[in-house]
């Protein structure tokens, strides 16, 4: 009988028990059992608070599962108390929350339908590859942080990072269905372990073949992973949100705005500062200053060569990994999209090309993924 019970494959708990049952559990285990027999796990829970208080029947704040779920619906719960906390944190059953999640699944649902059925272009483009890594790098960030009960963060990561993805990229382009269709099948199947009623009516509607909760986890072969394409996409965010700020400030109401990037020996120069790191700030710098185009902008240049080696190490992997970059050709493609935001004529040229139109010298202040602005 005793070897049928043990060893214990789980011991849950409160954390509350912590410091006196758990640690005598293992304790008196450890001094009367061979470690074979020792518990495989314990596993801890909080507790449940309603509006900033414990939920406690003495008080009058108790809410059976039961009656939440009847209530509210089954993933307006699961997605409430998801997104509450994480880790040993108490989660907050608060009114605010559940109308809030309330209405996003409301919206998130209308939202997928009109993009399944929205009509656009015929041709992908660059925008639709970043689509696609971006939908792949959150399947994977969510994937990880499940393996770690990290539920919080894996379903903000679902739900609303990959929401804002979509938003940036209608806001960008007309849609490419064929794209668009794609990604939303990964989208939803990045869901469904969290809202899975809403999921499953979602993937029926779009034609989803079977039970979405069958169906397997998205896959970086859907969803192929594009650095370039995504460090030029947040490129152009900074700089539109850049020269907005430009044109906040200085109250300006532009008729021509301008772009310089960087020159290709600005690059060759960030590209080994990302190389080198931290330790050899000073003797790069010396180098960079000994070429005759960088010794008049001494200060600039040793500012980025000093930001480019203080970059995490992640980034400054992902940078060398892409290397020099077309800027004036990518910002040419999305001149149409830069005009439409900013209401002015847009021009965008290369910092070391003859000729171009630049009358108060902005060009020489352009940086690898920080070109220069100017607006008149």
């Amino acid at each position: 009988e005793f070897l049928y019970w043990y060893p214990v494959d789980l011991r849950n708990s409160g954390k509350d028990l912590i410091q006196n049952h758990l640690t005598f559990f293992i304790f008196h285990h450890v001094a009367l059992f061979p470690r074979e027999h020792w518990p495989r796990a314990v596993a801890v829970n909080g507790f449940m608070k309603v509006e900033g208080e414990e939920m406690h029947k003495s008080k009058g704040n108790f809410i059976p599962l039961r009656k939440a779920v009847e209530e509210h619906g089954a993933d307006v719960t699961r997605a409430v108390v998801l997104l509450a906390a994480e880790g040993l944190d108490d989660p907050d059953w608060r009114a605010e929350s559940l109308r809030e999640v309330k209405a996003n699944l409301s919206s998130l649902q209308r939202f997928i339908l009109e993009a399944w059925r929205a009509e656009g272009k015929d041709e992908a483009e660059e925008v639709e590859a970043w689509l696609l890594s971006m939908l792949g790098g959150r399947a994977e960030k969510v994937a990880e942080a499940l393996e770690v009960l990290k539920t919080r963060t894996a379903l903000e990561n679902a739900l609303y990072e990959v929401w804002k993805d979509f938003r940036w990229y209608l806001r960008r382009t007309k849609p490419h269905p064929p794209t668009v269709r794609r990604a939303i099948k990964i989208w939803i199947r990045l869901l469904a372990p969290f809202i899975p009623h809403l999921c499953e009516e979602l993937w029926e509607k779009i034609g989803g073949e079977g039970f979405v909760s069958l169906a397997p986890w998205p896959s970086r072969e859907e969803a192929p992973q594009n650095l370039e394409a995504e460090e030029l996409e947040e490129a152009l965010k900074l700089l539109l949100e850049d020269t907005k700020h430009i044109l906040k400030v200085t109250g300006i109401k532009p008729s021509k705005i301008c772009y310089y990037t960087a020159s290709p020996w600005k690059w060759e120069v960030y590209l080994e500062a990302l190389k080198r790191g931290r330790a050899q700030v000073k003797q790069l710098i010396g180098e960079a200053l000994s070429k005759p185009e960088a010794r008049r902008l001494g200060k600039q240049i040793a500012r980025m060569v000093e930001e480019a080696s203080r970059l995490e190490n992640s980034a400054r992997e992902r940078r060398l990994k892409i290397g020099m970059v077309d800027e004036a050709s990518f910002l040419r493609k999305v001149k149409g999209f830069l005009e439409g935001e900013l209401k002015a004529e847009v021009y965008v040229f290369r910092e070391d090309e003859d000729g171009i139109y630049d009358p108060k010298g902005k060009a020489s202040m352009a940086e690898p993924y920080r070109p220069a602005i100017y607006v008149e």
